[in-house]
């Protein structure tokens, strides 16, 4: 018998038959443009039916990226305004548990169960991709706060007189260490057209991204490594914040940078660099075990959850 994972995002829609730390089978679909909330049940329901007949699997785990309250959802970038998802899932699956959960918190409930937080008993999960979120781990559980938004660790404030974030506040840690932030100071970037970034996009900046910075940086690429040193700055900023705030034993990072030990060292050895109210080498920094897996497995074992 297996359990069912399923990880609603801005973009796509991801979902995965689990076994506790394994994925089985997996599919994802884009997330519906209309956003609105008929049109993504009825994509789930129809995900869910697709992945395997109905007597191999009993529980129904759903990562969702918004707040999260009892079943209730709000997501300011999908059309959910306090809307009960999980009553809708109950009615289009009936017999089947389902449990929702924040996203992020999926994930940082995958590296706390089979992950690189195992065996933790007060660590941070941080997620750097399209934005930057969070898990909170403290004595050895996931903490979700008094009204279900902890965790979001991309919206403290690292520059009170910074951009504006999707969030409404300035400066926050997401404006800056999210990849969408790397990938926009890059087009902005003065001297870019002698870099091999615009032999990579073909002259449109707007094709750049992520993976194409760390391959220009990789190369040498002066402009490139530039913005990735920069960038990993921003990120610490933040990181250190995390360290004097929770005193964490471990840290660790998921989104594509997890992938790049080159950028795992990095961040290691600028937090080391930069005081900390206790000594930035106490806390062990790691990239996260599952990647773009974590939400899938995360949300598939929610049902554990105490």
């Amino acid at each position: 018998m297996y359990d069912v994972g399923i990880d609603v995002g801005g973009t796509k829609i991801a979902i995965g038959l689990v076994s506790e730390d394994r994925v089985i089978q997996k599919d994802q679909i884009r997330t519906p443009e209309s956003r609105s909330v008929k049109e993504i049940v009825r994509a789930i329901g129809e995900l869910v039916q697709n992945m395997a007949p109905d007597d191999q699997y009993e529980n129904i785990g759903v990562g969702f990226a918004g707040v999260i309250k009892n079943g209730m959802v709000t997501s300011p970038n999908l059309a959910f305004r306090d809307t009960n998802l999980q009553g809708l899932l109950t009615e289009l699956l009936p017999g089947k548990r389902i449990e929702i959960e924040n996203d992020a918190n999926a994930a940082a409930y995958a590296e706390l169960c089979y992950g690189a937080l195992k065996g933790s008993r007060n660590a941070l999960f941080i997620t750097l991709g399209t934005g930057v979120g969070g898990g909170i781990i403290l004595d050895g559980r996931l903490y979700k706060g008094s009204f279900g938004v902890s965790g979001e660790l991309g919206h403290q404030v690292i520059d009170c007189n910074g951009k504006r974030c999707g969030c409404g506040r300035m400066g926050c840690f997401e404006s800056y260490a999210s990849t969408s932030a790397l990938v926009e100071r890059c087009r902005k970037k003065e001297g870019i057209e002698k870099s091999l970034l615009f032999e990579s996009c073909k002259g449109e900046k707007k094709a750049i991204d992520g993976r194409m910075i760390m391959e220009a940086y990789q190369a040498n690429d002066e402009l490139a490594r530039t913005l990735i040193y920069e960038h990993i700055k921003y990120i610490c900023v933040g990181i250190v914040n995390l360290l004097n705030i929770f005193d964490p034993e471990k840290i660790a990072i998921g989104g594509g940078v997890s992938q790049s030990d080159v950028i795992i060292d990095l961040i290691r050895e600028e937090v080391k660099q930069t005081p900390t109210l206790r000594g930035s080498n106490l806390t062990e920094i790691v990239p996260a075990r599952f990647c773009n897996d974590a939400g899938i497995i995360g949300a598939a074992n929610l049902y554990r959850m105490i």
